[in-house]
């Protein structure tokens, strides 16, 4: 399946928090853009790395291939926080973190040139009733909360959301009836993470069991996904965990360590937990 690519151009920019940042995208390109206003739907954001206009690459099941001499721009995933059709207006949630897409997202400008790729996957899970379970850092918060959004009245969810501090907080709303919990890190030394790991493993669990997603650092998605699967004893079908970024290293190093080990693993004739396990994300 090929998935389209488009130009877009920066129509606006704010700040929700010291460390989020809103950019919101325009352009012909978007006019087919095929939203459908599921959670936790993505894009792929494509940069210049040395500014102006990206390069467009074609994209499959393979992954991107670029014209031959082309310079190859700087391509990392985020959720679709709104697409407005009538406006045709794309909204994107960045990350004040470490790495080129949240560096170019705090200086981006009205007029500024990138490329969008998608929109690819979806949380279907956000639909059910019933019980749900959400963590994640900072960098999960846009795909927090189009899920809380998304949860349908009658439905429960408890929300385990990481933040360096208070003022990384967004207003989040649902239907549903949402136990909102903020793991302050406050400037402690311990693994980012942690916090998410530890209310994780001394939550108390409903008589239902939820369906659980979770997102952020990829060695803290590690540790919640062998609680869930192993300690738990969750089917797969229960809860969907990704690791989206890795402490002390780059997008591009954790990139290609990702996929190295979970070759690796599979070399070695590993089971489907295991190279999942073996993987950064």
């Amino acid at each position: 399946m090929r998935i389209p690519v488009c130009r877009v151009v920066v129509r606006a920019t704010r700040w929700l928090t010291p460390r989020m940042r809103r950019v919101t995208f325009g352009g012909p390109g978007l006019d087919g853009f095929a939203s459908n206003d599921a959670a936790d739907e993505r894009v792929k954001l494509l940069l210049s790395p040395s500014g102006g206009r990206p390069a467009l690459p074609q994209i499959d099941e393979r992954g991107l291939s670029y014209p031959p001499g082309a310079e190859r721009p700087v391509s990392r995933t985020f959720t679709v926080r709104r697409f407005d059709p009538d406006a045709v207006e794309l909204e994107i949630d960045i990350a004040h973190h470490n790495g080129r897409a949240a560096a170019w997202a705090a200086r981006a400008q009205p007029g500024d040139e990138a490329a969008i790729a998608g929109p690819t996957g979806g949380y279907e899970s956000a639909a059910s009733p019933g019980c749900h379970l959400l963590a994640g850092d900072e960098t999960a918060l846009p795909a927090i909360a189009t899920i809380l959004e998304r949860l349908p009245a009658g439905a429960s969810a408890e929300a385990l959301i990481e933040i360096g501090d208070r003022r990384a907080e967004l207003e989040l709303t649902s239907r549903a009836d949402v136990r909102l919990r903020w793991l302050e890190r406050n400037g402690a030394r311990a693994p980012a993470g942690a916090l998410l790991v530890e209310a994780m493993r001394a939550l108390a669990w409903p008589p239902e069991t939820p369906r659980v997603w979770a997102a952020g650092e990829a060695l803290a998605m590690r540790a919640i996904r062998r609680h869930l699967r192993d300690e738990l004893g969750l089917a797969r079908d229960r809860f969907q965990v990704v690791g989206y970024w890795r402490d002390s290293l780059s997008e591009d190093e954790a990139i290609e360590a990702h996929l190295a080990a979970q070759e690796a693993a599979r070399g070695a004739g590993a089971s489907e937990a295991e190279v999942d396990d073996a993987g950064l994300y």
